[in-house]
């Protein structure tokens, strides 16, 4: 840094010593200091016990994933060749269903949010008719837009019920067949 920037940077401002002074005047008695203390020891024993449950629980967890490892390694080590070779491939075969499923559920939201978005749908409901099948997926979008549609035409109409404003000039009501509907 420069020699401007560290002046700049350590310079007083009438605020800064204020607030230093401030600091300087702030005392406790002892037994103030000693309930000060024994709160700050308190919350500090509440964050440790939080952490340690914590760590527990990880521990735990990673232990039983360990032994979940070592048990599948010991019975393909038991198994003959030909059957170790067709345990790894059923494995290996639902691992990729998973992913399968996973990557057509993506494709799906991609899909449905610009059917949303071309609908007028909030994408925050995309979610809800999200599902691997992309069929049912998009039954369901179809379905939930219609729906969504009604609901919203409803709910303005209900808004929009009551008198019709009187004519300021005329002082009379204006005939409900000269206003047009929205929809």
């Amino acid at each position: 840094m420069s020699d401007d920037t560290k002046k700049t940077q350590g310079a007083e401002t009438p605020e800064a010593s204020k607030k230093e002074d401030n600091k300087e005047e702030i005392s406790f008695s002892e037994e103030q200091q000693t309930k000060i203390n024994e709160l700050i020891a308190q919350r500090l024993e509440r964050a440790n016990k939080g952490w340690e449950e914590k760590l527990g629980k990880f521990k735990l967890d990673t232990e039983a994933r360990i032994k979940k490892e070592k048990e599948e390694a010991e019975e393909l080590a038991r198994l003959s060749a030909d059957e170790r070779e067709k345990k790894v491939l059923e494995q290996q075969k639902i691992a990729n269903e998973e992913r399968e499923k996973l990557l057509s559920e993506r494709e799906n939201k991609l899909d449905i949010i610009s059917l949303f978005s071309e609908a007028g749908v909030p994408i925050a409901l995309v979610d809800y008719v999200v599902v691997a099948d992309t069929k049912t997926t998009l039954k369901n979008a179809e379905e939930f837009i219609e729906n969504y549609k009604v609901s919203l035409e409803q709910s303005v109409k209900k808004q929009l019920e009551g008198v019709p404003p009187k004519d300021v000039e005329n002082k009379t009501q204006v005939k409900s067949s000269t206003l047009k509907s929205a929809y």
